[in-house]
């Protein structure tokens, strides 16, 4: 709850109409979720104005509007009562509202970033947190310059520590995003090839990641295991806690196994036995190291860590893996670039189901489903071709591709040694030659970025499951 006075400071706005002590129950941008007592701040996108929706606001009993040009239309129109405030951006304005929130209360604030793994890491580390303390999280992946303010508005007198993911698309985002979360502790999950289209080079999305490193006071969570450690540990200047499998490190993780129920298991430190749920592959792994070192920070034990983890199951479309019969498949469609689609790649390799079909104790083949990787600038092509070689290497037996660089990707494949490889002009398409080869037993993967819509994929395989063959093997 703020003051409409509050608001003006905290944005430096200027009133229109209404009351300055009027109480504002809250910020919102959607007239589709607004509700009662909220004031509608009208952010203009690439692809729509919020201004446009003013009117369906107010209709909803928004408090008010803040807006950074107020038409003489909707000045006469405003009822009595109402709020208007007129702003410079409203953007910014959302910003800056949001930080003077999150300086009212004196709480920990705990920021993710990393080309792969913030929202897994950030929902492993909620979980652990939660079981000591009020804990916050932003929801689903509200990780940009709109959804990180609104997370910090939900803050409320009762929250202890606040668990948000920071995410990137090109310089100097973080370092805005920072001054308003101020974080007491930062995690760097990796620096891999993500949004190249903006950077010229994997070292300069090492140095972007690396602003948020700039805003701690508390500690930094850092990937040992990571090609730019050695950068972004010379850039920390707090505390700072490692994680890894491949080199000495706070945290460490080994003797990993992969039990036919798709789960995997393993080692922290040598003796803290901790069980992932069912599509926890390799990576997350790393995410569940990563969450565990932030933890720590809060005086979070280790069988609490063990307990918080053995229940964790992963965000929808994040490797979500369902059964069908006798047939598995892995939804991992909310994004990709290469190195979560290496990930996933590494998880489907690790998938097999024995004993099916008339032929029992045969194994089911493992099937990859990948639209196109998206934002990968003048790296595309080679970023694709370098993903159908890994696939065919990884003993995929099956490839099927869609999109701009499909072609690309299964030639690729089909030079490294894999026999069945197609490539789809559409969706459909894809569907209908999958649906054809795939049979019981069999694990596909399905996997693309964001704008390839491939869980459209998952839905046609999951309605046409009953038409595959009897038995394949």
């Amino acid at each position: 709850m703020m003051t409409v006075e509050e608001i003006l400071k905290a944005c430096s706005g200027h009133l229109c109409h209404g009351n300055r002590g009027a109480k504002i129950a809250g910020i919102s941008t959607d007239t589709r979720t607004i509700k009662r007592g909220e004031i509608f701040l009208a952010i203009k996108g690439e692809k729509y104005d919020g201004r446009a929706f003013v009117g369906d606001a107010l209709r909803k009993n928004a408090a008010g509007i803040i807006v950074s040009r107020l038409s003489h239309t909707v000045r006469r129109g405003l009822p009595g009562g109402k709020v208007a405030i007129r702003v410079k951006d409203t953007l910014s304005a959302l910003l800056d509202i949001a930080g003077f929130h999150r300086d009212r209360f004196g709480l920990s604030v705990v920021a993710i970033t990393g080309s792969n793994g913030k929202t897994t890491t950030k929902e492993m580390l909620a979980r652990i947190l939660s079981r000591r303390l009020e804990t916050l999280k932003s929801e689903a992946s509200f990780n940009n310059e709109v959804g990180i303010p609104l997370s910090l508005l939900r803050i409320r007198s009762k929250h202890e520590v606040c668990v948000l993911e920071i995410g990137m698309s090109a310089k100097g985002e973080i370092r805005n995003l920072a001054r308003v979360v101020k974080p007491d502790v930062g995690i760097i999950t990796n620096v891999g090839p993500a949004h190249l289209q903006n950077f010229d080079s994997l070292a300069e999305i090492a140095r972007a990641k690396a602003e948020l490193l700039d805003a701690l006071d508390g500690a930094c969570v850092l990937n040992a295991d990571d090609e730019y450690f050695g950068m972004l540990k010379r850039r920390c200047r707090t505390k700072l806690i490692t994680f890894g499998m491949e080199k000495a490190a706070d945290f460490h993780a080994d003797s990993l196994r992969y039990l036919p129920s798709g789960e995997v298991t393993f080692r922290i430190n040598r003796k803290l036995e901790v069980r992932l749920g069912v599509g926890c592959g390799r990576h997350n792994v790393y995410n569940a190291l990563a969450a565990a070192a932030a933890a720590s920070c809060f005086g979070v034990g280790g069988k609490e860590i063990q307990r918080a983890l053995g229940n964790f199951r992963l965000p929808p479309q994040r490797s979500e893996v369902s059964r069908y019969g006798r047939v598995t498949v892995i939804n991992d469609t909310y994004n990709a670039n290469p190195a979560s689609m290496r990930a996933a790649i590494e998880l489907l390799k690790s998938f097999s189901q024995k004993g099916c079909g008339e032929r029992a104790g045969k194994t089911g083949r493992r099937i990859a489903a990948i639209g196109d990787m998206l934002e990968l600038g003048d790296r595309a092509r080679e970023s694709h071709e370098q993903i159908g070689g890994f696939a065919a290497r990884s003993g995929i037996h099956i490839l099927f591709a869609v999109g701009k660089f499909s072609k690309v990707t299964v030639e690729a494949a089909k030079r490294e040694g894999m026999k069945k490889a197609f490539s789809c002009r559409t969706r459909g398409e894809l569907i209908k030659k999958l649906l054809s080869e795939a049979g019981p037993c069999d694990t596909i993967l399905v996997k693309g970025s964001r704008a390839t819509r491939m869980e459209e994929v998952v839905e046609g395989i999951l309605n046409q499951v009953d038409r595959l063959k009897v038995d394949r093997l």
